[in-house]
């Protein structure tokens, strides 16, 4: 922790004269107890970092990890992604895309880790309808 220094160099009375308008040699000192650089930190444009994952397949591990804060992982795992989750409103933002690029997102959220691959068979699950998508789907795709 460093000390911030702000000053205050003018003081301004109610007569808005030109004597009065100069700064007065009374200054006031506020001490203010703060970490500069976490400050600084905040003042700074972010970089943008390239994605890891497509758009569909961040969405779908936004409400996971979502869920997983709410909820907690024991439930998540316990309960599955069903109960703690929208599904619908997954399953129909993987509806939009063509059948190929929602395989394609279903089996990169399956890599992604235990509780994403647990996502990704219930979004399968529930998208089992859509016979073109399956065609996609390598063979080895568990579900």
């Amino acid at each position: 922790m460093t000390d911030l220094k702000v000053f205050y160099a003018h003081d301004f009375t109610q007569d808005r004269s030109a004597a009065a308008m100069s700064p007065t040699e009374d200054y006031v000192e506020f001490y203010l107890k703060s970490d500069v650089d976490a400050l600084l930190a905040r003042s700074k444009p972010k970089k943008k970092v390239k994605a890891k994952h497509s758009p569909l397949v961040e969405r779908a591990l936004c409400e996971m990890n979502d869920a997983i804060k709410d909820f907690g992982e024991y439930t998540y795992g316990d309960k599955g992604p069903y109960e703690v989750m929208d599904i619908d409103s997954l399953a129909l933002d993987f509806r939009a895309f063509e059948p190929d690029a929602a395989a394609e997102a279903l089996v990169e959220l399956s890599k992604v880790n235990d509780n994403a691959e647990s996502l990704a068979s219930c979004l399968t699950g529930h998208l089992q309808e859509w016979d073109e998508l399956f065609e996609f789907l390598p063979e080895d795709f568990v579900w």
